[in-house]
């Protein structure tokens, strides 16, 4: 479903992208003429948008494309590259320095490159002042018309345009920006909509005065030939001298008032007078094809249509012609329109004047409107950024004055809220530093306050953790209630405070426990130890009873833990459990382990945090039938990885587990993460073989594993099949008929039942007889050099007659040569298990063997 989605968005936006390239070409090829000669076009704008919203690189692509397309279809001149420079330049310097925006690039732009470009153009082709102001203003308009939209569009557009287009960009706006779009709408705005409303207007009205000339031109002309006597008419179709000197003067004096051309003809069509007035001769209309006919109506002539640069080149070319019937003679008078340039730049130049002044002005509003709102809304948001943190440092904000009341409104807004995050944070930080039972610093405050002392130490001082912890509490919780329980632990809080006064830094952990942290010297400290002991020995009275409780305490110092937090802390917890095996109620200094019986008791302070800490983890070791060439079986074995000790061997642990209570969550740990380790990979549609877990005669005969392994089976929706549990023969020595019946509970779930070392233990033949087993597996003592010892040749003999008799399955362990694993395939046993097939690996390394199929060889991992 994610892919289709994906998909959809990928092929909108594709649209979009193509769509503006499309839009873009069309744009230039077919342009926008509002007034005489004077063309744009949005393909810059499109190219803009299209960098904004795909990107800079998406954007420059479109533009090659674009303009390649242009090159290759159109007319490749000055105006197709200045607009590829100007697109490209603009492009450029808002990738090079993005917070000036389309805006900004475009007029540095305009100001340094196309401005001094088109003056430079327009003075080379010889135009006047007012015609080259004219159209580099008009000219900078349009380009920077270009910037506006562009920026408009992507500032302005709703979001509900980029949800439906797929463009992942929606800028947020500034006010500044805002105020800018303003301005710069002020001026190009008014100048673009005065260029379309004018134009047309000012063209019907230099039309129409053409029209009233030539009215005024005709009626005098037909009036002054009128005047003439027949005789003079017929001597100027003899082309008489005086005639036509006469009729010279007469048009002359008419026309002169403009520049024109005028051609008499004759009545049989021949040219009688050709004169000028005040411009150079054209005899281009002239030689039209039946031009008699076609300027027979008044009408505008340009020799050319040709696609031109400037605006000025246009108006010099473009005529009015019109016809005056003179008695039987007409007269064909042609009025260059470049006599009215210089009354229209002037008028339209005017108008730029005032869109100039208006833009101004509103530059100066938009100014204040910044001085005033924009610079105190500035302010303020400096001020309130960052507040959590400097209202955790105790900085007070300095806030903006404004004169605009809705700022100074959410400065107030700003300055409650503020202060009631202030008191909030004053709640919080009691709440995250401080102990909500004793009142005490509680941990998190602990370990800061540690970790800036010891970075304050010098190094001649030395630093001193106490761990503190009640004796007989957990007695005294369970048998009174946790209410009694912690109203003691109020009345200790409140007894330690006493007695250590300002001697000491003072938190509580958690539980009964309690740290001290001292920079004192070693003998003070011993003192404080002292007096607490003391102290402590009092009663507390509770609810009317008296109370005793006594204290184990564990002092390390940075002299010698040296100047790790952890490391100290470790060393003071450690000392506190030598101080409890002591029997409690005194303290002890940690010192560095120098034999044998510290080092065990080491190994039992760490093995009380293995588990939490994660240093305890399941390794798994094949089963293998050499017969079938398969695995049958894998084998969960327990690992320690100490930082410190690496790993420590199961022999070493498991007894100081079993001694310090520890083997009852140790074995639930055991079985709970073979069963998930087991559905995690029937989750990935894997074929796991059966696992195996190992259970002690402890175990199973105090700590009701079997009613845990029940519930565990039910809860996780482990197949019971894929489960297996292997016991010692040492398990039936206490309680024989209790085991019994735990194993029958386990058998009736479909839990396959193993004898581990079998052979080494002691078991009667009437317990065998009574075992509810599957199989068991035979001890490495008997597999060892099999093939060379035919006395233990003959007892695994018997062990298969034995399995054979009672239908028991055999998995000989240890075996570790080719040799060992023919002679034991030769005496009937086909399941091993041994450094041989595979040593015991993690689990993402055992999965490899799930697919794995050989004959008769074996594989180590």
């Amino acid at each position: 479903m994610t892919n289709r989605i994906s998909g959809f968005l990928f092929r909108k936006i594709v649209f979009v992208y193509l769509l503006m390239g499309l839009l873009a070409y069309i744009s230039y090829s077919i342009p926008i003429s509002p007034l005489f000669g004077i063309s744009g076009s949005f393909t810059a704008g499109f190219l803009f948008l299209a960098v904004a919203w795909f990107g800079w690189r998406a954007g420059l692509l479109l533009l090659v494309l674009v303009y390649g397309a242009l090159i290759g279809t159109q007319n490749v001149d000055f105006l197709l590259w200045s607009h590829l420079v100007e697109a490209a330049l603009i492009i450029a310097l808002n990738i090079r320095w993005p917070k000036l925006g389309y805006i900004g690039a475009g007029a540095i732009y305009w100001a340094l490159i196309g401005v001094p470009m088109y003056v430079l153009l327009s003075g080379n082709s010889g135009a006047i002042n007012q015609e080259m102001l004219f159209y580099t203003y008009i000219v900078t308009a349009c380009g920077l018309c270009n910037v506006l939209l562009s920026e408009l569009f992507v500032y302005y557009t709703p979001a509900r345009f980029y949800r439906m287009s797929g463009v992942a960009v929606n800028p947020p706006l500034r006010i500044s920006r805002a105020l800018i779009h303003l301005m710069t709408a002020a001026m190009i705005g008014s100048s673009i909509l005065f260029l379309i409303s004018g134009s047309n207007s000012y063209k019907h009205t230099i039309i129409k005065e053409i029209n009233n000339s030539a009215d005024q031109a005709s009626l005098a002309l037909e009036d002054g030939m009128k005047t003439m006597s027949p005789e003079e008419q017929r001597g100027i179709r003899l082309n008489g001298y005086m005639e036509m000197a006469t009729v010279r003067r007469m048009i002359n004096n008419v026309l002169a008032s403009d520049p024109y051309e005028a051609v008499l003809i004759g009545q049989d069509g021949r040219k009688l007078i050709h004169t000028i007035g005040g411009t150079n001769y054209d005899y281009d209309w002239l030689k039209l094809d039946d031009w008699q006919n076609y300027f027979s109506e008044r009408r505008m002539w340009s020799p050319d249509a040709a696609e031109l640069i400037t605006t000025g080149s246009s108006w010099k070319k473009m005529s009015f012609i019109y016809p005056v019937q003179m008695g039987k003679f007409e007269l064909y008078v042609r009025v260059p329109l470049d006599t009215y340039r210089e009354q229209v730049y002037s008028v339209y130049n005017a108008q730029m004047m005032s869109c100039l002044y208006v833009a101004a002005i509103i530059g100066l509003f938009a100014l204040i409107i910044h001085r005033f709102f924009i610079t105190g809304v500035r302010k303020l948001a400096v001020v309130s950024h960052g507040i959590p943190d400097k209202v955790k440092a105790g900085v007070a904000p300095s806030w903006p004055q404004s004169r605009l009341e809705e700022i100074n409104s959410l400065v107030g807004n700003f300055r409650t809220v503020t202060e009631k995050l202030g008191l909030m944070f004053m709640e919080s930080r009691e709440q995250a530093y401080l102990d909500m039972l004793t009142g005490l610093p509680n941990r998190r405050n602990f370990n800061e306050h540690l970790t800036k002392v010891m970075d304050e130490l010098g190094p001649e001082d030395e630093i001193h953790v106490v761990f503190i912890d009640l004796d007989r509490f957990k007695h005294i919780n369970d048998t009174l209630g946790h209410a009694v329980g912690d109203l003691l632990l109020q009345q200790v809080s409140f007894q330690l405070l006493r007695t250590v006064n300002d001697r000491a830094f003072i938190a509580r952990l958690g539980g009964d426990e309690f740290v001290l942290v001292s920079t004192k010297q070693r003998s003070e400290v011993r003192t404080i130890a002292e007096d607490l002991i003391s102290k402590l020995k009092r009663p507390f009275l509770i609810n009317g009873e008296e109370l005793f409780v006594t204290a184990s305490m564990g002092i390390s110092s940075s002299a010698i833990s040296g100047d790790d937090r952890e490391t100290i802390v470790k060393n003071a917890d450690f000392a506190m459990y030598e101080a409890k095996a002591a029997g409690g109620n005194g303290y002890r200094f940690y010192e560095k382990p120098d034999n044998d019986l510290t080092q065990q008791m080491r190994l039992e302070f760490e093995l009380h945090k293995a588990l939490d800490r994660n240093q305890i983890q399941l390794h798994y070791m094949p089963i293998y039938n050499k017969e079938l060439g398969r695995l049958v079986s894998i084998e969960a074995l327990l690992r320690w990885l100490h930082p410190e000790f690496g790993f420590v061997s199961p022999a070493q642990f498991i007894p100081i587990a079993e001694s310090c209570g520890l083997l009852k969550p140790i074995g639930e740990w055991v079985a709970q993460e073979a069963c998930r380790q087991m559905k995690e990979w029937l989750d990935q549609g894997l074929t796991p073989a059966p696992v195996a877990i190992n259970l002690s005669p402890t175990q199973i005969q105090m700590h009701g594993i079997v009613g845990y392994l029940e519930q565990l089976l039910e809860e996780t929706g482990m197949p019971p099949d894929l489960f297996e549990v292997e016991i010692t023969e040492e398990v039936f020595a206490k309680y024989p008929e209790r085991v019994i019946a735990e194993l029958h509970r386990l058998k009736r779930r479909g839990v396959k039942v193993w004898i581990d070392d079998f052979g080494t233990g002691y078991s009667s033949l009437g317990m065998l007889n009574r075992m509810p087993i599957d199989g068991f597996k035979i001890d490495r003592t008997f597999v060892k050099d099999l093939h060379e010892d035919s006395d233990k040749r003959s007892i695994i003999e018997t062990m298969m007659l034995l399995s054979r008799s009672r239908n028991w399955l055999v998995v000989a362990e240890g075996v570790e040569t080719i040799e060992e694993s023919d002679a034991l395939g030769e005496a009937g046993c086909w399941l091993h298990q041994g450094y041989y097939y595979g040593r015991a690996v993690p689990a993402a390394q055992i999965m490899s063997w799930f697919a794995w199929d050989h004959e008769s060889k074996g594989r180590e991992v």
